[in-house]
């Protein structure tokens, strides 16, 4: 229980960060157990998010490609936060998402690596333009036929 409130705690100023489009402030999101007092452990956990500029309760289904994985990315983010890994691997991740949401990415990337004091780093498989000018490091790979 620890560790879910510590992600909990974590994960909405890290969404707000991630959707903060245009600097219109960000979306909202929590972590809530639906029986937290009586059978914590038995208990579905809600993933409750709304994007900047979208009404509170939208399905899930109903949000786009790039919702749904900044949603993702920021669950992944929170554990991250809270549990420092040594690396994280990101496959294609941006595939969904326009070139302002993989500029949020790129730039929360980079505060992030600057926080952790480069005890953590963060591979990126990519195939946008736009992140991959914003690296610190770039390894290209070319098959010739």
């Amino acid at each position: 229980m620890t560790f879910f409130n510590l992600v909990a705690a974590e994960l909405p100023s890290v969404y707000k960060e991630l959707t903060n489009v245009g600097g219109g402030g960000g979306g909202s999101a929590s972590l809530l157990i639906t029986d937290a007092q009586e059978k914590p452990f038995e208990s579905q956990i809600l993933f409750d998010f709304c994007p900047q500029g979208k009404r509170h309760g939208a399905d899930l289904e109903q949000l786009s490609g790039g919702e749904q994985t900044i949603a993702a990315l920021s669950f992944v983010f929170a554990l991250a936060k809270v549990k420092k890994p040594p690396m994280v691997l990101l496959d294609e991740v941006d595939a969904f998402l326009d070139v302002e949401n993989v500029n949020l990415l790129a730039n929360f990337l980079k505060r992030q690596h600057s926080l952790s004091n480069a005890q953590s780093q963060t591979l990126v498989t990519t195939h946008k333009e736009c992140l991959a000018e914003q690296t610190q490091s770039l390894i290209g790979v070319c098959l010739l036929k």
